[in-house]
């Protein structure tokens, strides 16, 4: 079994013209509406047109979610009640150059 994914906490470097690059390299394509089960920790969504990391996810009682997402290297508390409205960032990974 594989572990669960974890953070990496990157934060984003720089504004692309279909996304962003983040400070470790990586790009984050343009976002696109996903399902609640698309959604983990460690996947890029997009909050108030902004990429955030998802750093841990809480049941609430009433039902839907409690996101913890990392803003530039702070967490931020986020409710969800539906995963229809959010925005899931394709992560590119760039090859190592040698």
């Amino acid at each position: 079994m594989a572990p669960p994914p974890r953070p990496t906490l990157a934060t984003v470097r720089e504004r692309l013209g279909g996304g962003f690059r983040l400070s470790d390299g990586r790009t984050l394509l343009a976002p696109r509406p996903v399902g609640q089960r698309e959604v983990l920790i460690g996947s890029w969504i997009s909050v108030d047109g902004w990429p955030c990391e998802v750093t841990n996810m809480l049941w609430r009682p009433g039902g839907g979610r409690i996101l913890h997402v990392n803003v530039d290297g702070t967490t931020a508390v986020l409710p969800v009640q539906s995963f229809e409205t959010v925005e899931k960032y394709t992560v590119f990974t760039t090859p190592a150059r040698r």
